[in-house]
């Protein structure tokens, strides 16, 4: 792709003008990074990854145990989502049977206190 259709498709990502400007001086500082990456794969001082435990050749993975256990997870998950929506049902019942004239400020309080607050 040319330089312009990179500019093009920075500025449909939303980048601004200050913000390519940038981008693009850090690209000429940084010359083909592609080879500097390829120096550090071939660098034998870095470790290998460690490997996955293999199993013993006894012990082979049940493939119905593997199946079920995924079935089982969904399974367990549905009921979860089952209970909590019968929870949320019933908070809600309360909520809106709940009295909540208990809850409001004594009007006659709350001009006292505003009084006070000239004083």
């Amino acid at each position: 792709m040319s330089i312009f259709g990179d500019i093009v498709a920075l500025a449909k990502a939303g980048f601004t003008p200050a913000e390519v400007k940038e981008l693009m001086a850090m690209d000429k500082q940084n010359p083909e990074p592609e080879k500097q990456a390829e120096n550090t794969e071939k660098d034998p001082k870095q470790p290998e990854p460690e490997k996955a435990p293999e199993k013993a050749p006894g012990e082979k993975a049940d493939p119905e145990q593997e199946d079920k256990k995924p079935a089982d997870d969904i399974a367990a998950m549905k009921k979860t989502i089952e209970d909590l929506q019968k929870q949320l049902q019933a908070a809600q019942k309360n909520n809106t049977q709940k009295d909540n004239s208990k809850d409001l400020p004594d009007p006659d309080k709350t001009i006292e206190d505003v009084v006070r607050s000239f004083m």
